[in-house]
């Protein structure tokens, strides 16, 4: 990897960029960036352009950079359309927009599942004749958990929306890394979904933990979903696959063709930069030479598991929130045990978060998930208190 003075200028673009500016940090790639919040710890790190018009606004950004190429997170995987406008001047490390709209169609996957023989959640475009089974309703465009409800039985089924058999079971992230038909899996980590105590939408992503150390047969159908994927659309570069483990099943129920938001858990327990990985992937070569995939560090034997697990959580408004310049400095200063940040996606002093917007992301770090999890409540609860006593304040 050559330093960041003789690196050419990568440009991350989405919804938010910070965790891919860290990850393009640990590869030693020089990055700029462009999303909604320009926070205060993206800015510290490299220039981040707030952008207010989503997605369209990405356009003038990359024309006025005139970046060596383009990364793209989380969100824009649903506007193919911007991505193809963007290659057509510029090279993206990713997905081209003819992948994302196949593998992005539901239809698609669930044909690709069945003919691979991936056991998967059935799928409709109109009320089932049998309403006793429990469905969800999904929008097309759905990420994060945004656009997922339950579907009411007798309801119609709107036009940019598809039913989703209901699978109960634990909410797991499949993270992978493709090249030239082929993949690796990296790891898989524990989603926060349905957790109130983070103020997140019932079926909305509020966070992540691991890496988990998983069973044989567990990881190798996670093997199995991500070779299916890479093969038959095929996908390139970093991508995650959300899954519902099941006892000893996994049933995939939603594709992310793209940096996703559990790259940086797993890049805080392993010391990888995930980034590095993902350019070779997508540049196929490397000084003329093929680009190999990495051995599977974290394939799921309990040996290759890091001892520490780690864990972040997205706190949500409850209320408006001031934010005042003591707060930003409390959330900059605070540490883990490893000396990583305690907080990210730190926003600015003077603004003020609407209620349901996301605040900041809480880190924690221990040797299993339960008690990770248990720390990021505890931690959450704190600055959640913290907030209310601010908010107290400005009012009186």
């Amino acid at each position: 990897m050559q330093g960041p003075d003789r690196s050419p200028t990568l440009l991350i673009i989405g919804a938010s960029v910070r965790s891919a500016i860290e990850s393009a940090k640990r590869a030693n790639v020089c990055a700029r960036g462009a999303d909604l919040f320009a926070d205060v710890d993206a800015v510290q790190q490299a220039s981040v352009t707030r952008v207010t018009n989503y997605p369209g606004g990405f356009l003038p950004v990359v024309r006025s950079v005139a970046p060596a190429a383009v990364v793209y997170t989380g969100g824009l995987e649903n506007y193919p359309e911007l991505i193809a406008e963007i290659s057509q001047s510029t090279l993206i490390w990713g997905n081209s927009a003819a992948v994302l709209r196949a593998v992005r169609s539901p239809e698609n996957l669930v044909q690709a599942w069945t003919e691979d023989q991936v056991q998967h959640p059935a799928i409709l475009r109109s009320p089932p004749t049998d309403p006793n089974r429990r469905w969800l309703q999904k929008s097309v465009t759905s990420t994060a958990g945004t656009g997922v409800r339950d579907w009411q039985p007798g309801s119609p089924v709107p036009e940019d929306c598809y039913l989703q058999q209901f699978i109960p079971g634990r909410s797991c992230a499949a993270l992978y890394v493709a090249a030239q038909g082929r993949c690796q899996l990296l790891g898989v980590t524990e989603q926060l979904v349905d957790r109130s105590w983070t103020g997140a939408p019932r079926f909305g992503y509020a966070g992540s933990i691991g890496p988990l150390s998983l069973e044989p047969s567990i990881a190798t159908q996670c093997v199995r979903i991500g070779d299916c994927l890479a093969a038959r659309f095929p996908l390139r570069g970093l991508f995650g696959v959300d899954v519902i483990v099941q006892e000893d099943h996994v049933y995939p129920v939603e594709v992310n063709p793209r940096y996703t938001a559990s790259v940086e858990v797993w890049e805080r327990a392993t010391g990888v930069a995930a980034l590095e990985w993902h350019q070779r992937a997508c540049q196929e070569t490397t000084d003329g030479v093929p680009f190999t995939l990495p051995d599977r560090p974290l394939s799921g034997a309990t040996s290759n598991v890091p001892p520490q697990r780690f864990g972040k959580a997205i706190l949500f408004a409850d209320r408006p929130c001031p934010v005042s310049s003591e707060l930003v400095a409390l959330l900059a200063s605070q540490q883990l045990a490893d000396g990583q940040s305690a907080f990210s996606d730190i926003p600015h002093p003077g603004q003020l978060i609407q209620t349901g917007h996301p605040v900041t992301t809480v880190w924690a770090q221990g040797p299993s998930v339960n008690e990770v999890e248990a720390l990021l409540a505890q931690r959450v609860a704190e600055l959640r208190q913290r907030l209310a006593d601010d908010h107290s304040v400005a009012n009186d």
